[in-house]
Protein backbone atom coordinates (compact mmCIF):
# COMPACT_ATOMS: atom_id res chain seq x y z
CA UNK A 1 0.00 0.00 0.00
CA UNK A 2 3.20 2.53 0.43
CA UNK A 3 3.28 2.98 -3.67
CA UNK A 4 -0.78 3.94 -3.70
CA UNK A 5 -0.94 7.27 -5.86
CA UNK A 6 -0.90 10.29 -3.94
CA UNK A 7 -3.74 12.27 -5.11
CA UNK A 8 -6.22 9.08 -4.30
CA UNK A 9 -4.55 9.49 -0.62
CA UNK A 10 -5.48 13.03 -0.29
CA UNK A 11 -8.67 11.65 -1.47
CA UNK A 12 -9.18 9.50 0.79
CA UNK A 13 -7.36 11.45 3.90
CA UNK A 14 -10.12 14.31 3.28
CA UNK A 15 -13.04 12.42 3.30
CA UNK A 16 -12.20 11.34 6.75
CA UNK A 17 -12.15 14.56 7.88
CA UNK A 18 -15.94 15.18 6.59
CA UNK A 19 -19.13 15.62 8.78
CA UNK A 20 -22.03 13.82 8.05
CA UNK A 21 -25.17 16.18 7.22
CA UNK A 22 -28.51 13.87 6.53
CA UNK A 23 -30.80 15.85 4.02
CA UNK A 24 -33.05 14.79 1.35
CA UNK A 25 -31.51 14.97 -2.19
CA UNK A 26 -33.72 15.20 -5.64
CA UNK A 27 -36.38 13.69 -7.04
CA UNK A 28 -34.24 12.42 -10.22
CA UNK A 29 -31.36 10.63 -8.18
CA UNK A 30 -31.19 6.59 -8.20
CA UNK A 31 -29.14 4.18 -6.46
CA UNK A 32 -28.45 1.92 -8.67
CA UNK A 33 -26.23 -0.81 -6.54
CA UNK A 34 -24.67 -0.68 -3.47
CA UNK A 35 -21.39 -2.44 -3.82
CA UNK A 36 -20.76 -5.28 -0.77
CA UNK A 37 -19.27 -8.88 -1.65
CA UNK A 38 -19.26 -8.08 -5.75
CA UNK A 39 -16.52 -5.72 -5.01
CA UNK A 40 -15.36 -2.15 -2.94
CA UNK A 41 -14.72 1.14 -3.62
CA UNK A 42 -14.96 2.20 -7.17
CA UNK A 43 -12.44 4.93 -8.09
CA UNK A 44 -12.84 5.48 -11.88
CA UNK A 45 -15.60 6.64 -14.61
CA UNK A 46 -18.25 3.90 -15.84
CA UNK A 47 -18.09 2.16 -19.75
CA UNK A 48 -21.56 2.14 -21.29
CA UNK A 49 -21.61 -0.24 -24.25
CA UNK A 50 -25.40 -2.26 -25.41
CA UNK A 51 -27.29 -0.99 -22.25
CA UNK A 52 -24.95 -2.25 -19.52
CA UNK A 53 -22.50 0.04 -17.43
CA UNK A 54 -18.76 -2.09 -16.80
CA UNK A 55 -16.19 -0.48 -14.30
CA UNK A 56 -13.79 -1.78 -11.84
CA UNK A 57 -13.66 -1.56 -7.92
CA UNK A 58 -10.63 -0.97 -6.34
CA UNK A 59 -11.06 -3.41 -3.43
CA UNK A 60 -7.86 -3.25 -2.03
CA UNK A 61 -7.15 -4.46 2.03
CA UNK A 62 -10.97 -4.29 2.49
CA UNK A 63 -11.67 -7.96 3.27
CA UNK A 64 -9.34 -9.47 1.40
CA UNK A 65 -10.32 -8.08 -1.76
CA UNK A 66 -7.84 -7.43 -4.56
CA UNK A 67 -10.30 -5.17 -6.83
CA UNK A 68 -13.00 -6.56 -9.45
CA UNK A 69 -14.14 -5.68 -13.08
CA UNK A 70 -18.10 -5.61 -12.88
CA UNK A 71 -21.04 -5.82 -15.09
CA UNK A 72 -24.21 -3.58 -13.78
CA UNK A 73 -27.71 -3.50 -16.29
CA UNK A 74 -29.42 -0.08 -16.11
CA UNK A 75 -31.88 -1.39 -14.03
CA UNK A 76 -29.26 -1.94 -11.42
CA UNK A 77 -28.58 -6.38 -12.24
CA UNK A 78 -25.55 -7.43 -12.38
CA UNK A 79 -22.60 -9.42 -11.55
CA UNK A 80 -18.53 -9.87 -11.18
CA UNK A 81 -16.93 -10.41 -14.23
CA UNK A 82 -12.80 -10.95 -12.70
CA UNK A 83 -11.67 -10.70 -9.32
CA UNK A 84 -8.09 -10.05 -9.57
CA UNK A 85 -5.87 -12.60 -7.53
CA UNK A 86 -2.30 -10.57 -6.83
CA UNK A 87 -0.53 -11.92 -9.42
CA UNK A 88 -2.86 -11.09 -12.14
CA UNK A 89 -2.96 -7.63 -10.60
CA UNK A 90 -4.22 -5.76 -7.79
CA UNK A 91 -6.32 -2.76 -7.58
CA UNK A 92 -7.50 -1.63 -10.62
CA UNK A 93 -8.24 2.20 -10.31
CA UNK A 94 -8.47 3.46 -13.58
CA UNK A 95 -12.01 2.37 -15.83
CA UNK A 96 -12.14 0.05 -18.94
CA UNK A 97 -11.89 0.53 -22.99
CA UNK A 98 -13.68 -2.00 -24.69
CA UNK A 99 -12.48 -3.49 -28.73
CA UNK A 100 -15.10 -4.35 -31.22
CA UNK A 101 -14.20 -8.24 -30.43
CA UNK A 102 -15.55 -7.42 -26.70
CA UNK A 103 -12.28 -7.72 -24.93
CA UNK A 104 -11.86 -5.46 -22.01
CA UNK A 105 -8.74 -3.64 -21.09
CA UNK A 106 -7.64 -1.69 -18.30
CA UNK A 107 -4.88 -1.53 -15.68
CA UNK A 108 -4.12 -2.46 -11.88
CA UNK A 109 -1.49 -0.14 -10.05
CA UNK A 110 -0.36 -2.83 -7.70
CA UNK A 111 0.16 -6.64 -8.12
CA UNK A 112 1.78 -8.72 -11.06
CA UNK A 113 5.30 -10.10 -11.24
CA UNK A 114 6.87 -7.60 -9.58
CA UNK A 115 3.79 -5.86 -7.75
CA UNK A 116 4.34 -2.38 -9.70
CA UNK A 117 1.06 -2.66 -11.66
CA UNK A 118 -0.39 -4.52 -14.65
CA UNK A 119 -1.87 -3.83 -17.57
CA UNK A 120 -4.53 -6.12 -18.19
CA UNK A 121 -7.20 -8.01 -20.86
CA UNK A 122 -10.40 -9.50 -20.29
CA UNK A 123 -11.97 -11.48 -22.92
CA UNK A 124 -15.63 -12.07 -23.07
CA UNK A 125 -15.26 -15.54 -21.37
CA UNK A 126 -13.71 -13.78 -18.54
CA UNK A 127 -10.54 -15.19 -19.12
CA UNK A 128 -7.79 -12.53 -17.95
CA UNK A 129 -4.48 -11.81 -19.41
CA UNK A 130 -1.55 -9.77 -18.13
CA UNK A 131 -0.33 -8.40 -21.54
CA UNK A 132 2.37 -6.03 -19.25
CA UNK A 133 3.57 -6.50 -16.12
CA UNK A 134 5.36 -3.12 -15.06
CA UNK A 135 9.11 -3.97 -13.58
CA UNK A 136 9.22 -0.28 -11.40
CA UNK A 137 12.57 1.36 -13.12
CA UNK A 138 12.81 3.04 -16.38
CA UNK A 139 9.55 1.35 -17.78
CA UNK A 140 7.57 3.08 -14.85
CA UNK A 141 5.41 2.41 -12.19
CA UNK A 142 1.68 2.14 -10.76
CA UNK A 143 -0.11 2.75 -13.98
CA UNK A 144 -3.58 5.14 -12.25
CA UNK A 145 -4.89 5.82 -15.82
CA UNK A 146 -6.58 3.82 -17.77
CA UNK A 147 -5.64 2.66 -21.20
CA UNK A 148 -6.87 3.95 -24.86
CA UNK A 149 -6.48 1.73 -28.26
CA UNK A 150 -5.76 3.30 -31.73
CA UNK A 151 -7.06 1.09 -34.83
CA UNK A 152 -4.44 -1.44 -35.02
CA UNK A 153 -5.15 -2.74 -31.46
CA UNK A 154 -2.36 -0.77 -29.66
CA UNK A 155 -2.80 0.33 -25.68
CA UNK A 156 -1.51 3.47 -24.93
CA UNK A 157 -1.38 5.33 -21.21
CA UNK A 158 0.98 6.64 -18.53
CA UNK A 159 2.68 5.65 -15.12
CA UNK A 160 2.01 7.84 -12.11
CA UNK A 161 6.12 7.06 -11.19
CA UNK A 162 9.19 5.27 -12.18
CA UNK A 163 10.91 6.36 -15.19
CA UNK A 164 14.35 8.73 -15.01
CA UNK A 165 15.90 8.12 -11.36
CA UNK A 166 17.30 11.34 -11.55
CA UNK A 167 13.58 12.70 -10.81
CA UNK A 168 11.90 13.24 -7.83
CA UNK A 169 14.56 11.28 -5.37
CA UNK A 170 15.09 8.02 -7.45
CA UNK A 171 11.19 7.68 -7.45
CA UNK A 172 10.96 9.18 -11.18
CA UNK A 173 8.27 11.48 -12.21
CA UNK A 174 6.39 8.70 -14.71
CA UNK A 175 6.26 7.59 -19.03
CA UNK A 176 4.04 7.87 -21.87
CA UNK A 177 3.74 3.92 -23.21
CA UNK A 178 2.57 1.68 -25.35
CA UNK A 179 1.47 -1.72 -24.73
CA UNK A 180 0.73 -3.60 -28.65
CA UNK A 181 -1.58 -6.59 -28.52
CA UNK A 182 1.44 -8.87 -28.52
CA UNK A 183 2.37 -7.25 -24.99
CA UNK A 184 5.80 -5.74 -26.34
CA UNK A 185 6.30 -2.21 -24.25
CA UNK A 186 7.66 0.63 -25.50
CA UNK A 187 8.33 3.58 -23.34
CA UNK A 188 7.09 6.88 -25.41
CA UNK A 189 8.05 10.03 -23.09
CA UNK A 190 10.04 9.26 -19.71
CA UNK A 191 8.94 13.12 -17.52
CA UNK A 192 11.88 14.66 -16.35
CA UNK A 193 9.92 16.86 -13.68
CA UNK A 194 11.26 19.74 -14.04
CA UNK A 195 10.28 23.45 -15.39
CA UNK A 196 9.43 22.22 -18.55
CA UNK A 197 7.28 19.22 -19.00
CA UNK A 198 6.03 18.89 -15.62
CA UNK A 199 6.13 15.14 -14.34
CA UNK A 200 3.16 12.90 -12.10
CA UNK A 201 0.95 12.16 -14.75
CA UNK A 202 -2.29 12.02 -13.61
CA UNK A 203 -5.38 9.53 -13.14
CA UNK A 204 -6.94 10.40 -16.25
CA UNK A 205 -6.46 8.40 -19.41
CA UNK A 206 -4.95 9.87 -22.41
CA UNK A 207 -6.27 11.31 -25.73
CA UNK A 208 -5.46 10.62 -29.08
CA UNK A 209 -5.61 13.19 -32.31
CA UNK A 210 -6.14 12.90 -35.60
CA UNK A 211 -2.52 12.29 -36.73
CA UNK A 212 -1.56 10.46 -33.68
CA UNK A 213 -0.16 12.56 -30.69
CA UNK A 214 -0.88 12.17 -27.36
CA UNK A 215 -2.02 14.06 -25.03
CA UNK A 216 -2.49 14.49 -21.33
CA UNK A 217 -1.94 16.48 -17.88
CA UNK A 218 0.42 16.23 -15.46
CA UNK A 219 -0.79 17.21 -11.74
CA UNK A 220 3.01 18.10 -10.78
CA UNK A 221 6.11 20.20 -12.10
CA UNK A 222 5.67 22.60 -14.92
CA UNK A 223 6.95 26.08 -14.70
CA UNK A 224 5.01 26.84 -12.06
CA UNK A 225 5.21 23.42 -9.95
CA UNK A 226 1.66 23.07 -10.17
CA UNK A 227 1.10 20.92 -13.47
CA UNK A 228 1.00 20.86 -17.15
CA UNK A 229 -0.98 20.08 -20.51
CA UNK A 230 1.05 17.76 -22.21
CA UNK A 231 1.91 16.16 -26.04
CA UNK A 232 3.81 13.64 -27.34
CA UNK A 233 4.02 13.48 -30.40
CA UNK A 234 4.29 10.22 -32.71
CA UNK A 235 8.75 10.81 -33.07
CA UNK A 236 8.23 10.62 -29.23
CA UNK A 237 9.12 14.22 -28.75
CA UNK A 238 6.94 16.46 -26.29
CA UNK A 239 5.32 19.82 -26.33
CA UNK A 240 3.94 21.77 -23.13
CA UNK A 241 0.94 23.02 -24.36
CA UNK A 242 0.37 24.82 -20.98
CA UNK A 243 1.85 25.08 -17.53
CA UNK A 244 -0.73 25.86 -14.87
CA UNK A 245 -0.43 28.30 -12.00
CA UNK A 246 0.60 27.76 -8.78
CA UNK A 247 -1.63 25.82 -6.53
CA UNK A 248 -3.62 24.80 -9.51
CA UNK A 249 -3.03 21.03 -9.89
CA UNK A 250 -4.83 19.37 -12.84
CA UNK A 251 -6.75 16.27 -11.51
CA UNK A 252 -8.01 14.96 -14.43
CA UNK A 253 -7.29 13.82 -18.65
CA UNK A 254 -8.45 16.05 -21.04
CA UNK A 255 -11.34 15.76 -23.61
CA UNK A 256 -11.80 17.16 -26.82
CA UNK A 257 -14.72 18.34 -29.42
CA UNK A 258 -15.07 18.50 -32.90
CA UNK A 259 -13.19 22.29 -33.32
CA UNK A 260 -9.99 20.74 -31.63
CA UNK A 261 -10.60 22.86 -28.29
CA UNK A 262 -9.82 20.92 -24.51
CA UNK A 263 -11.84 20.57 -21.82
CA UNK A 264 -10.45 19.87 -18.23
CA UNK A 265 -10.67 20.51 -14.50
CA UNK A 266 -7.97 21.73 -11.56
CA UNK A 267 -8.20 20.10 -8.32
CA UNK A 268 -8.04 23.74 -6.69
CA UNK A 269 -6.70 26.91 -7.83
CA UNK A 270 -8.85 29.52 -9.46
CA UNK A 271 -10.64 32.28 -8.25
CA UNK A 272 -11.57 30.03 -4.72
CA UNK A 273 -8.66 27.73 -4.85
CA UNK A 274 -11.22 25.30 -5.18
CA UNK A 275 -10.83 23.90 -8.45
CA UNK A 276 -12.09 24.85 -12.00
CA UNK A 277 -13.07 23.81 -15.10
CA UNK A 278 -11.25 24.93 -17.81
CA UNK A 279 -10.75 24.71 -21.65
CA UNK A 280 -7.97 25.30 -23.72
CA UNK A 281 -8.51 27.07 -27.17
CA UNK A 282 -6.13 25.48 -30.56
CA UNK A 283 -3.73 28.70 -30.42
CA UNK A 284 -2.71 27.60 -25.97
CA UNK A 285 -5.22 29.64 -24.16
CA UNK A 286 -6.67 28.65 -21.29
CA UNK A 287 -10.31 29.96 -20.61
CA UNK A 288 -11.52 29.30 -17.03
CA UNK A 289 -15.66 28.78 -17.56
CA UNK A 290 -16.04 27.85 -14.19
CA UNK A 291 -14.36 28.81 -10.70
CA UNK A 292 -15.67 26.06 -7.82
CA UNK A 293 -16.76 28.35 -4.59
CA UNK A 294 -16.57 25.12 -2.77
CA UNK A 295 -20.38 25.88 -1.09
CA UNK A 296 -23.42 23.78 -2.43
CA UNK A 297 -21.70 24.00 -5.93
CA UNK A 298 -19.15 21.53 -4.66
CA UNK A 299 -15.59 21.61 -4.54
CA UNK A 300 -12.34 19.56 -6.03
CA UNK A 301 -13.37 18.13 -9.31
CA UNK A 302 -11.62 14.62 -10.23
CA UNK A 303 -13.32 12.48 -12.15
CA UNK A 304 -13.14 13.98 -15.51
CA UNK A 305 -15.87 15.81 -17.83
CA UNK A 306 -18.14 14.50 -20.77
CA UNK A 307 -18.77 16.93 -23.63
CA UNK A 308 -22.65 16.21 -24.79
CA UNK A 309 -24.12 17.21 -28.02
CA UNK A 310 -24.80 20.88 -27.24
CA UNK A 311 -21.97 21.66 -25.73
CA UNK A 312 -22.57 21.25 -22.39
CA UNK A 313 -19.75 19.85 -19.67
CA UNK A 314 -20.85 17.31 -16.92
CA UNK A 315 -18.77 15.85 -14.29
CA UNK A 316 -18.40 15.30 -10.48
CA UNK A 317 -16.58 17.20 -7.62
CA UNK A 318 -15.27 14.89 -4.55
CA UNK A 319 -16.75 17.27 -1.82
CA UNK A 320 -18.86 19.94 -1.35
CA UNK A 321 -22.28 20.36 -1.94
CA UNK A 322 -23.26 21.62 1.49
CA UNK A 323 -23.04 25.28 2.86
CA UNK A 324 -21.56 25.61 6.07
CA UNK A 325 -19.93 21.63 6.33
CA UNK A 326 -17.34 20.09 3.53
CA UNK A 327 -19.66 18.10 1.96
CA UNK A 328 -19.60 14.73 -0.34
CA UNK A 329 -19.54 16.12 -3.39
CA UNK A 330 -21.90 17.14 -6.31
CA UNK A 331 -22.74 15.84 -10.02
CA UNK A 332 -22.47 19.20 -12.47
CA UNK A 333 -23.22 20.50 -15.29
CA UNK A 334 -21.56 23.55 -16.93
CA UNK A 335 -23.33 25.48 -19.81
CA UNK A 336 -21.48 26.54 -22.73
CA UNK A 337 -22.20 30.03 -21.07
CA UNK A 338 -19.79 29.09 -17.95
CA UNK A 339 -23.20 28.66 -15.78
CA UNK A 340 -22.90 25.93 -13.70
CA UNK A 341 -26.13 23.92 -12.38
CA UNK A 342 -25.85 21.37 -9.48
CA UNK A 343 -27.51 17.91 -10.10
CA UNK A 344 -27.04 16.05 -7.12
CA UNK A 345 -25.56 16.73 -3.63
CA UNK A 346 -23.89 14.02 -2.00
CA UNK A 347 -25.20 14.32 1.73
CA UNK A 348 -27.13 11.15 2.71
CA UNK A 349 -24.69 8.02 3.50
CA UNK A 350 -27.63 5.79 1.26
CA UNK A 351 -26.91 7.75 -1.53
CA UNK A 352 -22.96 7.15 -1.59
CA UNK A 353 -20.63 9.48 -1.03
CA UNK A 354 -17.58 11.18 -2.42
CA UNK A 355 -18.02 10.42 -5.98
CA UNK A 356 -13.96 10.06 -8.01
CA UNK A 357 -14.92 9.52 -10.90
CA UNK A 358 -17.03 11.04 -13.90
CA UNK A 359 -20.35 10.21 -15.42
CA UNK A 360 -21.52 8.86 -18.84
CA UNK A 361 -24.90 9.58 -20.49
CA UNK A 362 -27.41 7.34 -22.45
CA UNK A 363 -29.35 8.17 -25.61
CA UNK A 364 -32.07 9.53 -22.97
CA UNK A 365 -29.51 11.78 -21.26
CA UNK A 366 -29.69 9.95 -18.24
CA UNK A 367 -26.36 10.40 -16.39
CA UNK A 368 -24.71 7.25 -14.42
CA UNK A 369 -21.63 7.40 -12.31
CA UNK A 370 -19.92 5.55 -9.17
CA UNK A 371 -18.88 6.33 -5.36
CA UNK A 372 -16.38 5.52 -3.66
CA UNK A 373 -17.79 5.44 -0.64
CA UNK A 374 -21.24 5.05 1.58
CA UNK A 375 -24.65 3.10 -0.04
CA UNK A 376 -25.77 0.06 2.27
CA UNK A 377 -22.95 -1.26 2.99
CA UNK A 378 -20.33 1.89 2.91
CA UNK A 379 -18.10 0.54 0.14
CA UNK A 380 -19.89 2.40 -2.83
CA UNK A 381 -22.59 3.06 -5.26
CA UNK A 382 -23.67 3.05 -9.18
CA UNK A 383 -25.99 6.01 -9.09
CA UNK A 384 -28.26 7.36 -12.27
CA UNK A 385 -29.28 11.01 -12.78
CA UNK A 386 -31.89 12.37 -14.81
CA UNK A 387 -31.53 15.97 -15.37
Amino acid sequence: MNRLFSLRLLRCAASVLMTFCGMSQAQTFTVLHAFNADGQSPYDTLFLAKGKLYGTTFGVGINGQLGTVFELGLQGIGHVLYRFTGTSGAAPEAGLVQDTAGNWYGTTIQGGTFDFGTVFKLDPTGTETVLYNFGGGADGYTPAAGVILDGEGNLYGTTVWGGDPRCNHGQGCGTVYKVEASGNHTVLYTFTGGNKDGGTPTTGSLIRDAVGNLLGTTIANGAHGSGTIFKVHSDGTETTLYSFASGANPSSGLIADKQGNLYGETLWGGTNQLGTVFKINGQGVVIVLYNFAGGSDGSGPTGGLLLDSKGNLYGTTSFGGTIGSYGYGTVFEVAKDGTETVLHKFVQNSDGLTPFGGVVMDAQENLYGTTSQGGAYNVGTVFKVTP
